[in-house]
């Protein structure tokens, strides 16, 4: 009897062996990958669709993180259940009162079983006006170990003999023992004797300020902004006793007619004496403040870089108060409107976008180029020896937007 198999069958079974192996091996590639694919999709969708979730599953003992969003650490962000605060975004009406803030205190029973009270502070943003304090408490108050206020106006310009501690610690918010107490004071860098008599009346050893710097030119052109509004929000006989044929003094402001007849004198150069010049002299305003407070206990923060960058800027910070990474740049982004940014954390709805007094973007093209140019060349040398001072650059004339804060 013949063999069953031949030379020529045997080589087609090995070929259809090698071509099952092969079909083998696509397949079980080709289900893998569809597994992986489907379940990145999964994640992805779900990403895009409940970001704000996937963060707070993140925030509460995720195993760490993927696409962008920051791994949890030990400084995360607590349960809302555990804060002091209950949080809305929008006032509200309780037992037929409204808050002022969105934000309203937990029921006494819950207070009492967190610790919350109110702390003396051991952060204060100092200044300068209207170089960005207002942005960057309110970021710092969405810090999940930071609870911000901001002072009101009526303890700007407050000596010795007016200051009351038991007043002042009513200002303060509620906070957890683990918590930082952060105060936004903008006119303390200018009273730097008070600055100290509140540092002995507070009696904290390790007390932390922040100060806040911008491009002089915009915090001049921003703070005249804001203190013509006001003047112009003054009744006519108010205004009529503090203005002169074409003058208004406001506020120890000398204030014109317009941005430039108010920073010249009569011979068209810059006016040092006015005010919105002196407070853009930062370097001589470091150099009396830090006669009073510790150097190594200071942070220098760029208002401009804080808008444009806000996530690099708030790292600067938290490590300079101690605490973990919390602030990542998918929180941010950026208001077409205002320019200023806009920031998203998940169980803060009463913070969206960045809110001023002022929320005009005018082009720095708006200012008379011989008075843009006399102004950069007063400025010039202040900022050399602001740069050398504190060993960090800043860009001085940013861009040719203003962005009022």
């Amino acid at each position: 009897m013949a063999p069953l198999t031949s030379a020529g069958s045997r080589s087609n079974a090995k070929f259809l062996v090698m071509v099952f192996v092969i079909v083998s091996i696509f397949a079980f590639v080709f289900v893998d990958w569809k597994q992986h694919d489907e379940a990145y999709t999964s994640r992805r969708k779900h990403i895009g669709l409940s970001e704000d979730r996937q963060r707070a599953r993140d925030w509460l003992g995720g195993q760490g993180s993927r696409g962008g969003i920051p791994r949890r650490n030990e400084n995360a962000p607590l349960i809302p259940e555990k804060c002091c605060y209950r949080y809305h975004s929008q006032k509200i009406r309780q037992k037929g009162d409204y808050f002022n803030q969105r934000r309203i205190p937990r029921p006494h029973r819950k207070l009492r079983q967190l610790d919350c009270i109110r702390r003396v502070p051991k952060v204060f943003i100092v200044g300068i006006k209207s170089c960005g304090t207002t942005p960057l408490s309110t970021f710092l108050d969405l810090h999940p170990l930071l609870e911000t206020v901001v002072m009101p106006t009526s303890y700007q310009g407050l000596d010795e003999d007016e200051f009351s501690f038991t007043e002042f610690m009513n200002e303060m918010p509620l906070s957890r023992p683990d918590e930082l107490t952060v105060v936004d004071w903008p006119d303390l860098i200018d009273r730097p004797d008070f600055l100290e008599y509140l540092m002995r009346e507070l009696d904290v050893p390790d007390l932390k300020f922040i100060v806040i710097l911008r491009d002089p030119i915009t915090r001049a052109v921003s703070d005249y902004t804001r203190v013509a509004d006001m003047v112009d929000k003054l009744e006519p006989s108010l205004r009529q006793r503090l203005s002169s044929r074409t003058r208004t003094t406001y506020e120890g402001y000398d204030v014109g007619d317009s941005f430039d007849k108010t920073v010249t004198d009569n011979h068209g150069n810059v006016n040092a004496s006015n005010l919105f010049i002196q407070k853009g002299l930062y370097v001589d305003a470091l150099l009396t403040l830090f006669h009073h407070i510790p150097r190594d206990r200071t942070h220098v923060v760029d208002g401009d870089r804080l808008v444009r960058n806000p996530q690099a800027t708030l790292y600067g910070v938290e490590k300079f108060l101690g605490l973990k990474w919390f602030f990542h740049y998918t929180m941010f982004r950026n208001n077409s409107q205002t320019n200023l940014p806009c920031v998203r954390v998940a169980g803060r709805p009463d913070v969206n976008c960045v809110k001023t007094a002022k929320r005009i973007t005018q082009p720095r093209s708006g200012l008379d180029d011989n008075l843009l140019h006399k102004l950069q060349n007063f400025f010039e040398p202040y900022n050399q020896r602001l740069q050398m001072f504190l060993k960090q650059n800043f860009k001085v004339y940013a861009d040719n937007d203003m962005i009022f804060l």
